[in-house]
């Protein structure tokens, strides 16, 4: 077992998953980058909130010491090659809880301030749930911030409104919104939905289709059929950067902020005051 303020490199994803029994107890974080843009930021908030480790998938730079042991693996391909790489931790995690998102994304549970991510998963077990269901909602500015500024510096807004939810199969929807709904036609169609399960505990063929989303209904039910869940929300630049950097998208960024737009203030009492997460049976 490795000291556990070390953090390790690996070459290829065999390497790691060769010495997967050192992780420590605690919920994995896997962070996937595709660039160095906040990936600080994103691994610091992971640490933060609990997870007993985190690997980091794809090239980043240097990355400041985390409160807990990172990993990393610069060499994971793109698009199909990314899901394969993750199905492929999946199956090697089996029974492990799984807290993954993009760089620049930060994710947010009912009263997370006060509570761990251990706390979290506990009761997700304790009520047979495989998941917790989250939404990716939209940060973003007039002038999107350069990785510079701390993110809750940044004077970031998100959208309050203009949520579409359509249901589909039992107790799962299809939701749309934010910036990929305003401005659909500069968002790439496979950021157009903003619903996925982002904490799940890992189990052998569980696997995420191209789109990142679970291929089982299970992972992707928004609730209990006995009574509902709580949600989590991943509060998330990585769209923004996109939709804005679109070469036409100059004349529509006056449009940007809008009526339903509101200051981000990086509190899970906001979201849940708005009702963009809620606690469900978790008091």
């Amino acid at each position: 077992m490795r000291a556990p303020d070390a953090d390790l490199g690996f070459d290829t994803l065999d390497d790691f998953l060769a010495a997967r029994n050192t992780l420590p107890p605690g919920a994995v974080g896997i962070l996937l980058c595709e660039s160095g843009l906040y990936a600080a930021a994103s691994l610091q908030r992971l640490a933060s909130l609990g997870a007993g480790s985190v690997l980091i998938l794809g090239e980043t730079g240097p990355l400041p010491r985390a409160a807990c042991p990172t990993f990393q693996i610069s060499d994971i391909g793109r698009g199909r090659e990314t899901v394969a790489q993750l199905n492929r931790l999946i199956d090697a995690l089996d029974g492990r809880w799984i807290l993954w998102h993009w760089n620049a994304e930060f994710f947010f549970f009912p009263f997370c301030e006060t509570r761990r991510l251990a706390d979290l998963t506990t009761f997700l077990s304790d009520e047979r749930r495989p998941a917790l269901y989250t939404y990716a909602l939209d940060l973003y500015s007039y002038e999107l911030p350069d990785g510079q500024v701390p993110p809750e510096e940044a004077g970031l807004s998100f959208d309050v409104s203009g949520y579409h939810a359509f249901p589909e199969g039992n107790q799962q929807l299809t939701v749309y919104g934010g910036l990929g709904w305003r401005f659909q036609e500069f968002a790439p169609p496979e950021m157009s939905q903003i619903g996925r399960a982002s904490l799940f505990r890992a189990s052998k063929g569980a696997h995420l289709g191209r789109d990142f989303r679970f291929l089982d209904p299970d992972y992707a039910a928004v609730a209990c059929p006995w009574h509902n869940s709580p949600t989590g929300a991943l509060m998330s630049l990585r769209r923004a950067y996109r939709v804005m950097a679109h070469p036409d998208f100059g004349d529509a960024r006056s449009r940007v902020t809008w009526q339903g737009s509101r200051p981000f203030d990086w509190h899970s009492g906001q979201l849940l005051e708005l009702g963009m997460i809620e606690p469900g049976q978790w008091f």
